[in-house]
């Protein structure tokens, strides 16, 4: 991780497994769809992780979401071309890491109603623990 001349910093993500993307962004859009039902036809308590995932996924995206774009469009070229791995770079703001740890807090806990049963979609199987290069 470097920080750039314009106070961006630059995380790389090194030979990301794209079958773990497509099998994560799948998951993902399914939990985000039930959760948006939660929230849409359920308003009580209990349910405070959906909104709070939601809030934050939007947070993501309209805060960091342009600095995404061209990785995003290198990842759609991969899957296209059918690669099995690709290299990222990102350059985002220094306050982004905050964003993305509550976020993956709140995946976790997203998580944990899947296993629990209290949702339909199925919890994701069990990630590999990050490298002491990745973390």
């Amino acid at each position: 991780m470097t920080v750039t001349s314009n106070n961006l910093v630059e995380v790389r993500l090194l030979a990301m497994s794209l079958a773990d993307y497509r099998d994560s962004s799948a998951h993902h859009d399914e939990l985000f769809r039930e959760f948006a039902l939660i929230l849409a036809h359920t308003p009580e308590a209990g349910h405070e992780v959906p909104g709070r995932l939601l809030a934050v996924m939007t947070e993501l995206t309209d805060r960091f979401g342009s600095s995404s774009a061209e990785a995003q469009a290198a990842v759609d070229e991969s899957l296209e071309r059918g690669d099995e791995a690709i290299d990222l770079v990102y350059h985002v703001p220094p306050e982004t890491r905050e964003a993305i740890l509550r976020f993956r807090d709140l995946l976790a806990r997203a998580d944990e109603y899947c296993r629990e049963g209290a949702l339909l979609t199925i919890a994701p199987p069990p990630m590999p623990s990050p490298s002491a290069t990745g973390s």
